[in-house]
């Protein structure tokens, strides 16, 4: 009963506060973007050598998000949005300035106050069952996407805020990322305490960057170009730009795209992504996601300036988005985990209250009324004895010092009769 009670309070519904929150989340998410300089961009047409590349960075943002509903839909509990982000310069937490001179091929840079919108999006309410929440259904209205082969274009999985609820541990979650027009899976890593809160930690692993070299069912997204394993080909998401995404600086990637260039090294602490969540409601404790956008080259005979015929893929910059739960939020999930353990707690309570009340009666009536009552009897009679031997002890020192000050009576009336013959 308890867990249908929580289950229903997730659901998303209008004005209800697990809307608002998901609308306007309480915290803003940090965005710190790396560009790669090419410094021997004068010794390109070499092919004897490779590109020599130096990061510079970060240049910080700050991501303001926000959801605008657009429709309820109640016949089949979804609803339908999307997404505003808004990127503000942050120069703290920069290195360097935006008027820095990078060489590159094409480097992009977010500009202040910059807003994007995104998609629109579909989503289940949770009103049909839990197994369902938050899950997408639709994309700019369709559940498929065209720039990938139907093997792999259905759209599904978490639009990335909401999760399932009650997750298992060990099972892989899907995500849709509609920014690379394909759905990404994480595999469970292990269990982590956050601020207090167990959290499930997953990562990605092979499976998610391979263009089916390692796994054949993935190479539906290979998209026309199957490289190694450890990048994926969104040229037709991207305005058929030849951009391929991977992990920053080719971590766990094939060695062949590391070694056209030189001036990378993949270091995991610093460019794996991962998210953790909590596993009874799905929401997100913590998360860093990481990738790096890389520019496909080949040789064009319409292009003279690749006379060499080389081919590469060009590392062009790499993002760190990181976002870390409310105390607000730590709170809460806090209580959530252990609410069986405070209703027990609660329990015990109105349990000794409720027995020290019954008890409590008979416990006076036995104890604190006639036993005191005897005692203050036994007392009062102990003060009466007390009082009748004071007074004898202060009578007879009375008479002892009345005694001495006037001496035996008839020494007191010779002095007296002394006195009269001296004055007579």
């Amino acid at each position: 009963m308890i867990a249908y009670k929580a289950d229903k309070e997730l659901q998303l519904k209008a004005n209800n506060s697990v809307t608002r929150s998901w609308i306007k989340p309480d915290v803003n998410i940090s965005l710190d973007v790396y560009l790669f300089n090419w410094t021997n961009s004068h010794e390109f047409l070499d092919s004897r050598i490779k590109p020599q590349f130096q990061q510079v960075g970060p240049y910080g943002y700050d991501e303001v998000p926000y959801k605008s509903i657009l429709k309820w839909h109640s016949d089949d509990n979804t609803l339908e949005y999307h997404k505003l982000h808004t990127f503000y310069f942050n120069e703290t937490r920069t290195r360097g300035s935006l008027q820095d001179r990078i060489t590159s091929i094409n480097a992009l840079l977010v500009r202040n106050g910059t807003s994007v919108l995104s998609p629109t999006y579909r989503i289940s309410t949770g009103a049909d069952g839990v197994n369902s929440y938050g899950q997408l259904k639709f994309v700019n209205g369709k559940n498929h996407t065209k720039h990938v082969p139907s093997g792999c274009s259905q759209v599904r999985g978490s639009s990335g805020e909401l999760q399932r609820v009650n997750l298992e541990k060990y099972k892989p979650i899907e995500y849709y990322v509609a920014d690379f027009c394909r759905r990404f899976w994480l595999e469970y890593d292990n269990e982590v305490i956050v601020d207090g809160v167990l959290g499930y930690r997953y990562k990605m692993g092979n499976m998610i960057l391979d263009n089916g070299t390692i796994y054949s069912e993935n190479k539906c997204f290979c998209n026309g170009k199957c490289l190694p394993a450890g990048v994926v080909n969104v040229t037709s998401c991207s305005w058929d730009m030849p951009f391929f995404i991977s992990l920053p600086h080719f971590l766990d990637a094939d060695d062949y795209f590391v070694n056209q260039v030189e001036g990378l090294q993949a270091k995991r602490e610093l460019h794996e992504p991962f998210i953790i969540l909590e596993p009874r409601t799905g929401l997100i404790m913590e998360f860093r996601g990481r990738f790096q956008l890389n520019i496909y080259l080949e040789p064009s005979s319409h292009l003279n300036c690749f006379p060499n015929k080389r081919e590469l893929l060009f590392p062009i910059l790499w993002f760190d988005a990181y976002m870390h739960m409310s105390v607000k939020t730590a709170f809460i999930l806090h209580f959530i985990q252990n609410f069986t353990f405070y209703s027990q707690l609660l329990g015990m309570f109105l349990i000794t209250v409720t027995m020290t009340t019954l008890l409590w009666k008979p416990v006076k009536k036995c104890c604190f009324i006639h036993y005191p009552q005897h005692l203050e009897i036994s007392a009062m009679q102990d003060d009466e004895d007390d009082d009748d031997e004071n007074i004898k002890k202060n009578y007879t020192e009375d008479l002892a010092n009345k005694e001495a000050l006037l001496g035996d009576s008839s020494n007191f009336i010779g002095l007296f009769g002394e006195s009269k013959k001296i004055y007579s």
